[in-house]
């Protein structure tokens, strides 16, 4: 559902980029459970060449990317738009010929796009919004009017109704041709038309259905019905456009519900409901506004609610809660923060601009960034955050923790065994999978482990009681 926040990076660049050149920042743990795969595609990585603005999910576990990106994965058919597999980018059909903003994955797993493009895999009639069946690029309609000056007319959101209905926002003035579909569309599988009560004017950069089916658009709006509504943020109860007494003083660029139903908003607002002790992020439970936690210091653009309660906070902040990890991404567990690694970095501004909690539990994000914060590990605009990690051992390692070398590794890794070990000497992947085992006699001092076809990743070598993390590139 994330959109794009172009006039705010602009604004934030200097600020961020100062900051940014401070890295590498102050080292701490956490890092190795940021996938190693992602790095630039200059240096023979998975990293993509250009910013991602928008991550879903298909019903097998594959996940769709769009942003500003091409040749995915080297595909020259993967240009703004491409399919992450678990192991390789692919393309879908021909891609599209300009940046992709948002996604929606229909239950049947079709896939619909917008965004600020002209045309999806040359498919008459897709500028602006497409959908994608798995095989081929389809149009909806005759597509939204994207004549004017650049980024006049753009598409933002997206998101599915209960109902099945596509509802589409952003700065457009007209949907295959008919002008009460301005701003905010619905498409019924057949036909565009108008959604709720048409508007005078309206910037929407982004929605989220909540479990009534209401609909939340945050933007710049003039519903022009006499409604007292405050520009930034407004709810759609089926019949009228609501107030629900946020009344910030700045833009709400995202929303999003957590899983108990609470209603989460970020931007670049210092006050919510009239506190000033809510910043850039706010939960609202129903009847009242709350923080999450010590203040951030910049702005909120992504959020990500997590089947446990936890919340998943991306921007553009810095050492969040006073904490030199939390750099443009953090979690809320409901009692603190908690920093995933050293963070996110980019030499020359930063922002994470999407974050998708994937069914296994990881956290995939997307965005402008090329290092954790540390600088230990390169990535570029897109990672994975391996948070599901069953079978490895705890941050503090056993006493009798291995001492494997080099690591990372390539084709071979080196293992000095505790004394009088013997029995298995095992390479388990993320998911706790055996890789590797091979049999160690009492008294052997060191064993080798062949890694010629183990794919780059982190795993964990075990010896009895003893273990450690190992990176294979």
């Amino acid at each position: 559902m994330r959109n794009p926040i172009l006039f705010l990076i602009a604004l934030l660049l200097p600020l961020v980029a100062a900051h940014s050149q401070a890295i590498p920042r102050t080292h701490g743990p956490g890092d190795q459970n940021w996938d190693t795969r992602f790095a630039p595609a200059a240096s023979g990585g998975l990293g993509l060449q250009g910013f991602v603005e928008a991550i879903a999910e298909l019903p097998n576990g594959d996940l769709i990317v769009t942003g500003r990106f091409e040749n995915a994965g080297g595909d020259p058919n993967a240009d703004f738009i491409a399919r992450w597999d678990g192991t390789a980018w692919h393309a879908l059909g021909t891609g599209l010929d300009h940046r992709g903003l948002a996604l929606a994955v229909a239950p049947n797993g079709d896939v619909f796009v917008c965004g600020y493009f002209a045309s999806a895999g040359g498919v008459a009639n897709t500028q602006g919004v497409a959908r994608w069946d798995g095989t081929a690029w389809h149009a909806l309609g005759t597509g939204v009017d994207m004549t004017g000056p650049v980024l006049t007319n753009i598409l933002n959101t997206m998101v599915i109704l209960p109902n099945g209905d596509l509802i589409i926002g952003g700065n457009f003035s007209n949907v295959s041709g008919n002008p009460m579909a301005n701003s905010l569309a619905r498409w019924n599988g057949t036909t565009w038309s108008s959604f709720a009560a048409p508007l005078n004017s309206a910037y929407i950069r982004d929605m989220a259905v909540a479990p009534n089916g209401d609909v939340l658009a945050c933007g710049t709006i003039n519903f022009g019905t006499g409604l007292p509504l405050q520009p930034f943020f407004a709810r759609w109860d089926g019949t009228l456009w609501q107030n629900i007494l946020l009344n910030t003083n700045d833009f709400v660029y995202t929303v999003e519900f957590a899983p108990n139903g609470d209603l989460l908003v970020g931007g670049n607002f210092l006050s919510v409901g009239g506190s000033t002790g809510i910043r850039y992020v706010a939960r609202w439970d129903g009847s009242t506004w709350h923080s999450l936690g010590p203040d951030l210091n910049y702005a909120v653009s992504s959020l990500a609610g997590c089947p446990n309660g936890d919340i998943l906070v991306g921007g553009f902040f810095f050492d969040a809660g006073g904490n030199p990890h939390a750099d443009n991404i953090i979690l809320w567990n409901g009692i603190s923060w908690q920093n995933l690694g050293t963070g996110l970095l980019r030499l020359a501004g930063t922002y994470v601009n999407t974050i998708h909690v994937t069914s296994t539990g990881d956290y995939a994000v997307g965005g402008a960034f090329n290092t954790v914060g540390d600088g230990s590990v390169p990535m570029q605009n897109f990672a994975i955050y391996r948070n599901n990690r069953v079978g490895l051992p705890e941050a503090s390692a056993p006493p009798t923790a291995l001492r494997a070398y080099p690591n990372p590794a390539h084709n071979t890794l080196q293992v000095p065994l505790p004394a009088q070990f013997s029995g298995a000497l095992t390479l388990l992947d993320a998911t706790g999978r055996t890789i590797r085992t091979q049999n160690v006699t009492a008294g052997t001092a060191a064993a080798t482990v062949d890694l010629h076809d183990v794919p780059a990743g982190l795993y964990v070598l075990r010896a009895g009681a003893a273990g450690q993390r190992v990176v294979v590139e």
